[in-house]
């Protein structure tokens, strides 16, 4: 019925607080249960005595008690927290709200103390006991008069409190009408002196003030050495349960003249009741009047003595006390090594609730010597430790000045590390590491390589790839021989991280000199491994070669993760002829191309049917016969093809294959005209890219179009996003990396990790100059150009979103971003990184959909561009004007890429607009980004607004679209005045109606 205290309450009240455990009877008429503070939800103890007749004599009692406590304080007599008193359902009720307790008979029945251990408790608490009673009686001259076992409760710390104060009286007004007289029938007969049971208050007030209480002193005495409530007056003759040491002290307790009996003073002087354990916790509870000198040699002392405190006592005691001095200056670090000793003993559930947030604390202390404590001992609590509570508090230990903190900061993070998130360990743990690998302390610097191989297994494979490798190999370059060999057994251990490319590219290269060093032993270790695992990745090559050519394909090779090419020299014999021509085979210009079967003959080559060539995510069908369909003389009114892949000045990958046709053919003879055409009976074409205007195609595969067969493949373990080439290399966009390939015989020599790139954005300069590649960097807005000749890397961050596009000149000089949201474009310099000019689609957000530079190709394509053109989803193709010079733009100029000196190379007549509204800048700085930027030069609508691909005619002012809807734009623009373009001509190039199978 006490489930909740409001639901006692009548119509119009409300009690603060709830119950939360069952009532039971603690003594007298009160009842006691546990509750909770509505406010805060802190635990509180709750007593209650009610009637129905507000004369009750136990109403005057409890109000005398409540009245009582709540004005006394002594550590060892319970805390008052509130009184109220109610009627409720007809009854008279008063609450008392004090500290969370038990009732001493509760604790002891069921507590896990057992023989010493027990009595060693006991001693403890009743030292403390009779302190409080001699408080009361001395400095106080008040009686308790209902000393027993009832009238005592246990705290969580297991303090025992003094309570039942509804007998206190003052020593002089002892009468018949006095609390002690009034409610003497709350008392049982066993409990009372002589002169108290037969109602002789004179006597009373004649002895000493301590004479009533002492008797209740030795029957408590009684009660707690023999384990059960005093039942009878004549339990109190037995001794033989009382500790010898006792004895003596009993019986003076129990005489039977009051003025001889023992003062409680007396007793606690007396030092039979300072026990080892009462003495270690009397000076923690006195720690703020010890000396230094004093803490010193406690602190010292207490690992010592901590086997003999009772394990409850020290959990649930020492454990807080030791907390406090820690936290507020008390206790030298010493302390620290008994608290987490202590915390070892507890379960983990508690170990995390009552340890962790003081270790917590601590940690967020200044002083060094705790942390060194802490630190010192993390694997006895590292495990209970969550990220979020300590790590930063930790982490500024990397960049302390003391090198054995900074080397005891790396070692806790064997036990920390595992339990970081992704995003810490990332972004957090691994910049601290990088720097400690260069520490300028060498066994710090090898810690970190070890370090970083214990930690490979909780980090992202893509993290492994990108990080481990280059911190080990920085490793095997350390003066210090342990940095070396720790980097050594880390790359053994890291193994399954390692591609068989790095094994033979940076692995071995980096230990042949090692293998003559101090750390030969370990260095030979590794080029043993490493040695088998390039043999048996070469005999996994071998095999699958064999398998593909006794099934009737070509010699294709594919190695799991990044994807590989065709081993030995077949591939390079079947591409011999583009290596040739391509100039692969020797240094200076490049020979002529040669075209397929049925080209335009610009440039001679073979005999028709000419090989072909593609790289790709899956094998093409062995199988097929390809055929060769020339142009139609007119086109028929069937739908067109739907386009899979298109880009400027490519082949146009479709379902059911892909066609080339030349796009320069509109100005040369006035119509489009259709170089060639290949089909397959069973599979489409899903990227087409072209080299140059050669014969060379990337088809998603390699294809021998004189054999008729496939010839090689390329294989990866995820969608193949995009394919760009160049003379010398190939490079694959997938999701979430780039490889880069050697064009000759189709080697991986670069994998270049990015951020989620779906869209498959990659460019690749394609002229004569240093090859460039431009890709997303890992970061949102940021684009990695990666440098070939000089192997050198650089980050543009070009947008606070994430990438939308980007596109290359041939030269590989300029580079043009647009950011997902399609509002904003930038040019940049790719030599340092500077952003040449800021031009503003339009303000409403879009996807685009492709970019391009103007420039020529071969000898021009050195020539800085005039022009930038873009397509979108919005159906508008704008052209902007570029600066001359621009690589030499400032690395600061304005967000709107203007600039005098650089606005003066802006040729007469052909800026872009700016807003009407720009001289609102100067007064809206905030906004001058907007108001003063580059609108486009000149624009075109499309009519359908189908995803379109933008290009450059040979001759000025031309602009190309092709549509994935099948129509191709010839279009036409002032290069002076700009403004709307002129559509010189539209032709629908998808001329067939769709047809079973696929081709090329």
């Amino acid at each position: 019925m006490f489930a909740r205290l409001t639901a006692l309450v009548g119509s119009g009240n409300s009690l603060p607080l709830e119950v939360t455990g069952e009532p039971s009877l603690i003594w007298g008429s009160w009842t006691h249960t546990s509750g909770k503070w509505k406010a805060d939800g802190s635990a509180v103890s709750v007593f209650r005595v009610a009637s129905s007749n507000p004369s009750d004599p136990k109403l005057a009692a409890a109000r005398n008690g409540t009245k009582r406590l709540r004005t006394l304080r002594h550590p060892n007599v319970l805390i008052f927290k509130e009184t109220l008193e109610l009627e409720e359902k007809g009854e008279q009720v008063i609450y008392l709200i004090t500290e969370p307790i038990v009732p001493l008979a509760e604790f002891l029945e069921s507590t896990t103390l057992t023989g010493t251990d027990r009595q060693e408790y006991l001693t403890m608490g009743f030292h403390a006991l009779v302190a409080a009673v001699s408080f009361l009686n001395i400095d106080c001259s008040l009686i308790h008069g209902n000393i027993c076992s009832g009238a005592i409760a246990v705290t969580p710390t297991l303090d025992w409190k003094l309570c039942g104060m509804d007998l206190l009286t003052e020593h002089a007004q002892v009468g018949p009408a006095s609390p002690l007289a009034a409610a003497a029938w709350l008392v049982a007969s066993q409990y009372k002196p002589g002169e108290v049971g037969r109602g002789e208050w004179e006597a009373v007030r004649a002895a000493p003030p301590w004479a009533v209480d002492a008797w209740g002193l030795g029957c408590l005495m009684q009660e707690l050495y023999s384990g059960h409530a005093l039942e009878r007056l004549e339990d109190l003759r037995r001794t033989d349960v009382i500790p010898p040491s006792l004895v003596q002290w009993y019986q003076k307790l129990l005489s039977s003249t009051p003025a001889r009996r023992l003062s409680p003073a007396r007793l606690v002087e007396s030092g039979v009741l300072r026990t080892s354990l009462v003495q270690l916790m009397a000076f923690l509870e006195n720690l703020a009047l010890k000396d230094s000198q004093e803490k010193d040699a406690f602190f010292k002392r207490l690992p010592s003595l901590l086997p003999s405190v009772p394990t409850p006592v020290a959990q649930r005691k020492l454990l807080p006390l030791l907390a406090g001095a820690l936290e507020y200056g008390g206790a030298p670090h010493a302390a620290l090594g008994t608290l987490l000793t202590i915390g070892e003993t507890l379960p983990p559930e508690e170990q995390a609730a009552r340890v962790v947030p003081i270790i917590a604390k601590l940690f967020a202390a200044s002083d060094r010597n705790i942390r060194r404590g802490l630190l010192e001992n993390i694997g006895a609590y590292g495990a209970s430790l969550p990220e979020a509570l300590i790590f930063s508090h930790v982490a500024t230990g990397f960049t302390d000045g003391n090198p054995y903190l900074r080397e005891l900061t790396l070692k806790s993070m064997v036990i920390l590390g595992p339990k970081l998130s992704q995003k810490t360990l990332n972004q957090v743990l691994l910049k601290h590491l990088a720097k400690l690998q260069v520490d300028e302390e060498p066994s710090i610097r090898a810690n970190t390589t070890v370090l970083l191989g214990t930690l490979a297994t909780h980090l992202s494979e893509a993290t492994c790839r990108k990080v481990l490798l280059n911190a080990f190999t920085r490793a095997l370059r350390d003066g210090f021989p342990p940095a070396r060999a720790a980097g050594l057994r880390a790359i053994i251990a890291t193994a399954k991280f390692h591609s068989p490319e790095d094994a033979a590219t940076r692995i071995l290269p980096a230990i042949g000199a090692l293998c003559i060093d101090p750390v030969r032993a370990s260095a030979l270790d590794c080029l043993e491994h490493f040695s088998a695992v390039l043999k048996a990745h070469q005999q996994d090559l071998t095999a699958r070669a064999e398998a593909s050519t006794a099934t009737g394909g070509g010699p294709t090779a594919s190695s799991s993760g990044a994807g590989s090419a065709t081993a030995g020299g077949g591939l390079m014999t079947s591409l011999g002829w583009a290596a040739s021509s391509l100039g692969l085979a020797r240094a200076g210009a490049a020979s002529p191309v040669p075209t397929a079967a049925g080209g335009s003959g610009q440039v001679g080559g073979p005999a028709a049917g000419g090989s072909g060539s593609g790289a790709g995510a899956r094998a093409a069908p062995a199988g097929p016969t390809p055929s060769e369909r020339p142009r139609s003389s007119a086109a028929p009114p069937s739908p067109p093809d739907t386009l899979a892949s298109a880009r400027s000045q490519q082949p146009l990958g479709a379902d059911e294959g892909w066609d080339e046709d030349d796009a320069d053919g509109l100005a040369e003879h006035g119509g489009w005209r259709k170089s060639f055409r290949r089909e397959f009976s069973n599979g489409g074409i899903g990227i087409v890219e072209m080299l140059f205007r050669s014969n060379i195609l990337a088809l998603v595969m390699l294809w021998d179009d004189h054999q008729g067969r496939c010839i090689g493949e390329l294989s990866f373990r995820s969608r193949v996003r995009r394919v760009a080439l160049r003379r010398d290399l190939l490079a694959v966009a997938l999701e979430h990396k780039v490889l880069v390939y050697a064009f000759s015989d189709l080697r991986l020599t670069a994998s270049v990790e990015t951020a989620a790139n779906a869209a498959g954005l990659l460019a690749l300069s394609t002229g004569p100059d240093a090859a460039l590649l431009a890709c997303p960097g890992l970061h949102s807005g940021q684009v990695r150009l990666e440098a070939y000749a000089t192997r050198r890397t650089r980050f543009v961050q070009a947008h606070s979103g994430a990438l939308g596009a980007l596109c290359l000149t041939p030269s590989g000089k300029h580079l043009a971003t647009a950011s997902e949201r399609g509002t904003l474009l930038r040019v940049w310099s790719t030599a340092d990184g500077t952003r040449l000019q800021e031009l503003r689609r339009g303000t409403d957000a879009a996807r685009i959909h492709s970019l391009a530079f103007s420039g020529g190709r071969g000898a021009l394509a050195a020539t800085p561009p005039e022009w930038l053109a873009v397509t979108s989803d919005r159906g508008t193709a704008h052209v902007f004007s570029l600066r001359r010079g621009q690589g030499v733009g400032p690395a600061g100029d304005r967000a709107d890429g203007g600039g005098g000196a650089q606005q003066q190379q802006q040729p007469e007549g052909r800026a872009n607009p700016t807003s009407e509204l720009a001289f609102v800048s100067s007064y809206l700085p905030l906004a001058a980004g907007y108001f003063s930027s580059e609108r486009s030069f000149a624009q075109f609508h499309l009519p359908d607004g189908a995803p379109t691909v933008v290009g450059f005619g040979q001759e000025p002012g031309t602009l190309l679209l092709l549509s994935s809807s099948g129509l191709f734009y010839n279009l036409a623009f002032d290069p002076l005045v700009g403004g709307a373009c002129e559509q010189v001509s539209c032709v629908q190039f998808m001329e067939e109606a769709p047809r079973q199978g696929g081709g090329y």
